[in-house]
Order: C-alpha cells, then structure tokens, then sequence
C-alpha cells in the first residue's frame, strides 16, 4: 500500500533525526576518546641512549693531545674556567639539577658542532628536553657574568693597546686603527622566524640573519648587532644600530682624536670608517698598497667569523640572537684564556666575499662628512709614497 505525502515526509523526518542521533553519538565518542587520552597516558617507549660516555669517554679528555678541544672548540681549562664562574649564577642554584659540568659540556656541544638534538640524546644520555634546559640556562648565565664584561670598546689604554696591536705587523701598517668591521650571515638549520619568513632568505640561498661585528687587533668582538633579516645589506643593518647612531652624532664617543675603523666596500667611507679604493678607482701604486695592506689588516674580522659560524636551530628570532651573543661571548672567553685556534683548525671558516652591493646613497656620497673622509683616506695613503 502506497504512502500518502504526509505519511511520507513523517518518515523522512523519522530517519533524518536517527541520522543526526548517529552522527551526534560518534560525535561523543570521539570527544570521550579524547578525554580518555588525557587522563590515562600511553606507554612511554624509551629511545635509545648511550650511557657510558660520562664514564668511558669525558673524563679522559684533555688538553695534552688536544682531544677536549676536538670535541668542544675550547681547552679542558677553559671550560673549567666558565664552569667556576658560572656555578654560583641563581639559574643553577634550584635542587635537583643534573651536575653543573654535565650540563655546559652538553650546552657547549651542541654549539660548537653541527649536530641535531637528536645525536645528542643517544650519544649523551639526556632526553631532548633536558638538552633544551641545559641550553637555555648555559646562554642565560654565561651572557648574564661575562657580556657586560668581555665585549665591550676599548678606551684609555686598552685603546692605545689596540692601536699598537694593529701597527705590530710586518711591513706597511696603518696607523691609529681601533677595530676592523664586518657583517656575515648565520645561518638558521631548521626553518626561518614566521614573521615574513622570505625575508630571511639571503643572497646565498639559505635562510640566515645578519650579525655585524666589529674587532679588535686580536679578533675579539667590541660591538655587535645581531638579528636583521638575512636580506638585508650589510651597510643598511650597520646603520639601523645602536652604533652607528651615536657615532653619528657624537664621533668622538667612539673615535678619539684620529682613530678609526676599517670596513670593506659593502660600507660607507666616514671619516671613522675607512674602506679600500674600488678597482676604477685605482690609479697609483700607493693606491693599490693601500689596498692591500688594508685587506691585510682588516683580515682579523673575517677570522673572527669564520671561528664563529654555527647554524641555529630555532625559529624564535629573541633565542636566535641569545645565541649569537653567546657564541660571541664564549669567543672572547677563549682568546682572554689564551684558547685561540691556529688558522688550519679553524672549521667552517666562510669568508665573506665583498661582492654585494653596495647599499650607499648616492646622492649624499659628496656632502661634507664623506669630502672630509676622502680626504683623511688620501692623507693615510700619503704615508705610503716612498
């Protein structure tokens, strides 16, 4: 017997309410699977770990065959140096922390080579929230004793002690150098900050910021800006820091009686700043051994950077520039203990080329400050006129 019309919507309306009665049980299924996940935890598979490099291996690293240095970039002493220092530092003062030495030694692992945290865990027995800890409490402490302290300008007779470093050379020197400046990319390993991620893929294909850093004759770092995306020129990350904004209104801050800096073309000649002459430019012999003794000269940035490279493993731009500083703290760290690396040891060194171009005003290159800088830059190459 057929259904009439209103028999049949009744029994269109029955089924569509057993439908929705379905979909709203599966529904509290699913969210009563949920809260079940929550309150009873699944059973922890362990991953595997070696545990016998803390007994069999660290403690028979030293500095007699150089193999403490092999594995950590720095002297046994050295680190027994930053582990004195740092031990009274409150991060390490709560209970029930993994031994102090265990926990610089993983921290300085993970800096000084590029390995994942993954390696990490089953080469060093910690779980990978334990190296995160480690980490983040190493680059606290040791920016927190020694930034402040150990890269910082010189003045009065650290300053005549530069100036006479940089003249003790060989052959021709330039006189009153104070510092030699440079940028260089470090690199990021996982993936960019998520804020415009494009604009920290640099000129050489990979994601990077800009760390500008300047020098002293023995390649410490007086000053440095690290964190602009890796697109940025050199010469525009310089001016947007703190830096050059206050030699810009007070030289002499930096720049007494007739100091300077050296910075390759990437930059803008300033009467503090003294770069090279570019090939056109060229038409003397003084000229060109100008050129050279400056490229010479300003070298010891470029070694500092090649000491220095480590790819960074992190997407937050605040934790990319604690590390920068940190790895530049524990540069100085080494040369003051007399830890420095002869120039076959140094690993990933990457000179930086000074092909880019250059980001200068050119509408501005002839004012008063840039005529008085030419003119400084012709006075120094008079010394050079047999």
């Amino acid at each position: 017997m057929p259904l009439s019309n209103t028999e049949a919507v009744l029994l269109l309306i029955l089924i569509q309410q057993y439908i929705n009665n379905i979909a709203e049980m599966d529904h509290l299924l699913i969210l009563a699977r949920r809260r079940l996940n929550l309150i009873t935890r699944s059973v922890r598979v362990p991953r595997p770990r070696t545990l016998g490099f803390w007994e069999d291996i660290f403690p028979f690293l030293g500095d007699h065959n150089d193999s403490f240095k092999r594995h950590f970039r720095m002297k046994r002493s050295t680190f027994d140096f930053i582990v004195d220092n740092i031990a009274s530092h409150p991060i390490y003062q709560t209970s029930q922390q993994t031994p102090l030495q265990k926990q610089v030694a993983v921290s300085l692992w993970r800096l000084a080579n590029h390995c994942v945290i993954r390696e990490l865990e089953q080469t060093h027995g910690f779980a990978m929230g334990s190296i995160y800890n480690f980490t983040n409490r190493f680059i606290d402490a040791i920016r927190d004793i020694f930034e402040h302290r150990i890269i910082i300008w010189p003045v009065g007779e650290q300053l005549n002690q530069v100036v006479e470093g940089f003249a003790c050379r060989p052959g021709r020197v330039l006189e009153n150098v104070i510092g030699a400046l440079d940028g260089t990319y470090m690199y990021i390993r996982i993936a960019p900050p998520k804020n415009s991620p494009s604009s920290y893929y640099c000129r050489k294909n990979f994601h990077a910021v800009i760390l500008i850093g300047i020098v002293d004759d023995q390649g410490k770092f007086t000053y440095i800006d690290a964190g602009q995306p890796g697109t940025v020129h050199d010469s525009r990350a310089f001016r947007r820091s703190a830096f050059y904004q206050e030699v810009s209104n007070q030289p002499s801050s930096r720049f007494p009686g007739e100091t300077y800096m050296l910075a390759d073309n990437a930059f803008r000649l300033q009467p503090w700043c003294m770069t090279p002459f570019t090939s056109p430019e060229i038409t003397s012999r003084e000229w060109a051994s100008y050129n050279k003794v400056h490229s010479s000269t300003r070298m010891v940035v470029e070694r500092a950077f090649g000491c220095l490279h480590y790819g960074i493993d992190s997407q937050q731009l605040a934790y990319i520039v604690k590390v920068i500083h940190a790895c530049c703290v524990l540069h100085n760290l080494c040369i003051n203990n007399n830890d420095c690396w002869e120039d076959q040891l140094i690993l990933d060194e990457d000179v930086e080329d000074d092909t880019q171009n250059n980001d200068n005003n050119s509408d501005s290159y002839y004012n008063m400050e840039n005529l008085i800088a030419i003119r400084k830059r012709e006075e120094i190459v008079n010394t050079f006129i047999d």
